[in-house]
């Protein structure tokens, strides 16, 4: 008996219907998207990545960013509403963070799925005030953390996935979900970005306030390069090892 496409869909890949009732599909595609949002950031603001950039690499990671929040906002169309409001938000409080064409172009790319996108489904109001108020909170740091890495723009990162992470247990609604696990994935990304970022920039002493803290990440910064020069001989033995 043949085993038919839609078959292996519905009952065993990760996309089949026990995965859909546990939303774990729009779950990963909303985390992928705000890893991929993040990345594109720090890929071209941050100095610190010059060695990492490439022209592929960010085109690439824009698409993953464009292709993975559209997939979730077709489901959920109050996910796109809310973020599309808070995109709105977020260019009056800092408009210098939209004057770049691929920032300036999500304006009128997503605005494209209002056409798209089924009717929105009210979620409670508890749920609701949480969301505006995470999404204010996140909007005001871009008041008071200005520089492109700090050790408080560190703290503040690490903060957001912690509170991300918990609004995300206490509700129960799925747009509420799909939202704190969009930024779990954008402040995550941030957070680790930004440790890095404060190892190798030169003043340290600047960024870090507490001796004991810039050692650890001294020591941080050292496994981290050693780990990655290893990885880089490894890979060109073998490489040299198929020739």
């Amino acid at each position: 008996m043949t085993l038919e496409i839609k078959d292996y869909i519905k009952n065993f890949s990760y996309f089949g219907e026990k995965s859909l009732e546990k939303n774990k599909e729009e779950i990963m595609e909303s985390f992928i998207a705000g890893i991929a949002c993040k990345l594109t950031d720090d890929l071209v603001d941050n100095p610190l990545l010059k060695p990492y950039r490439n022209k592929l690499l960010i085109e690439t990671v824009k698409h993953v960013h464009t292709l993975f929040f559209t997939m979730v906002a077709l489901k959920d169309s109050m996910f796109y509403f809310i973020f599309y409001f808070a995109i709105v938000l977020n260019s009056i409080s800092n408009p210098d963070a939209y004057v770049k064409p691929y920032d300036r172009c999500v304006f009128y790319v997503f605005a494209l799925l209002v056409f798209f996108v089924k009717k929105p489904i009210a979620i409670p109001k508890r749920d609701m005030m949480i969301t505006v108020l995470f999404i204010l909170s996140v909007i005001c740091e871009t008041f008071y953390c200005k520089e492109e890495y700090s050790f408080l723009k560190c703290l503040m990162r690490g903060y957001f996935v912690f509170v991300a992470f918990v609004f995300y247990c206490i509700t129960t609604s799925n747009t509420l979900h799909y939202i704190m696990t969009y930024f779990m994935g954008y402040f995550g990304l941030s957070f680790f970005v930004q440790l890095y970022s404060v190892t190798k920039s030169k003043n340290k002493d600047k960024h870090s306030p507490w001796p004991w803290l810039n050692r650890w990440l001294v020591w941080l910064d050292d496994w981290v390069e050693s780990w990655f020069v290893k990885g880089k001989t490894y890979w060109k033995t073998i490489h040299n090892t198929n020739k």
